[in-house]
């Protein structure tokens, strides 16, 4: 029996099908990340691999508080900086695929991203028409 590529999905060659079914099942190491952002680039096999990262601030590792004369907590005398901007991005998750299936991604991705704005739009419509 041959097979050919299509769309994702190997199908045998010479047969008819009317039909074919998805099963969605989660691999044992599957997890449900937040990602603010991506970083990546093309590996020297043309493929794309790209990390999904989530972004925050950067809180002070330590702090010095003083005690007072019964033992509670006082001002905060001292502690590692905090000053400027510092930001932590750390990787989730790293992803690598073929530049087709990136470009499907992407235009999936545009999608949805229209979908939740028009979702968003129509709420805050409609919250504002109940004010």
């Amino acid at each position: 029996m041959l097979l050919s590529w299509s769309g994702g999905v190997v199908m045998p060659q010479g047969e008819e099908h009317k039909e074919v079914h998805f099963h969605y099942v989660k691999a044992d190491g599957y997890r449900l990340v937040h990602a603010t952002g991506a970083q990546g680039g093309t590996t020297p096999a043309g493929l794309i691999k790209f990390d999904l990262f989530s972004e925050f601030g950067i809180a002070a590792e330590t702090e010095v508080f003083s005690l007072d004369s019964a033992g509670k907590l006082g001002k905060k005398v001292g502690g590692s900086s905090t000053e400027g901007i510092h930001v932590n991005r750390e990787f989730q998750v790293g992803v690598v695929m073929s530049p087709k299936e990136a470009k499907q991604l992407g235009e999936w991705l545009i999608t949805k991203a229209k979908e939740a704005k028009s979702l968003i739009e129509a709420t805050e419509e409609a919250a504002a028409e109940k004010e």
